[in-house]
């Protein structure tokens, strides 16, 4: 989460790749990278996208990226970027992913991994206009997450979301409360 990698950052000085690189020796049996969202500072930049894949070691493409949403992939500086950025840098819609239709506030999908079931979730809504998540992606959350459950082989849903669900107390309590996910 939060790599923010900047415009014009050299090789050695890179968030993403440091991030990347540490989280891999760490743990070296991982077959995916699961992203907690602001992968780039300026999301509406292709250069900070470009210098982030630049800067990264010939490893990390060898590992698929599973992003969430962040609010610099939409909003830099008050600034609002339609359609959400991460949709035009990614390609999430392949198969066995099931991909929400209002992409407006950004990308929000869901995958199976062994006995796991991961839900994207874009709470960009909740950061920058201070309402719920939109009904739209809450209906489809709903209803991707009782098909997960009637699914024998899953044991674990895994909700993925760059704003914290829970409040970081006393600070975040009127900008990042959910009660409706956690109905």
């Amino acid at each position: 989460t939060d790599t923010q990698e900047h415009v014009h950052y050299d090789g050695e000085y890179s968030p993403a790749k440091n991030v990347f690189n540490d989280a891999l020796a760490r743990f070296p049996e991982a077959e995916f990278i699961a992203h907690g969202g602001d992968v780039v500072q300026n999301g509406t930049f292709p250069c900070a996208w470009e210098d982030m894949l630049l800067n990264f070691d010939e490893t990390h493409f060898t590992y698929p990226i599973m992003p969430t949403t962040g609010n610099h992939e939409r909003y830099v500086y008050g600034v609002s970027a339609e359609p959400n950025n991460m949709n035009v840098n990614y390609n999430i819609n392949y198969p066995g992913i099931e991909l929400g239709d209002n992409l407006t506030s950004g990308i929000y999908y869901s995958f199976d991994y062994g006995n796991m079931h991961f839900v994207a979730i874009s709470s960009n809504d909740i950061y920058r206009d201070g309402r719920d998540i939109d009904e739209i992606q809450l209906a489809w959350i709903k209803a991707d997450v009782a098909k997960a459950r009637q699914n024998p082989n899953v044991k674990w849903v895994i909700a993925m979301t760059h704003h914290a669900i829970f409040p970081n107390l006393p600070y975040d309590v009127d900008q990042y409360y959910t009660p409706q996910l956690m109905k």
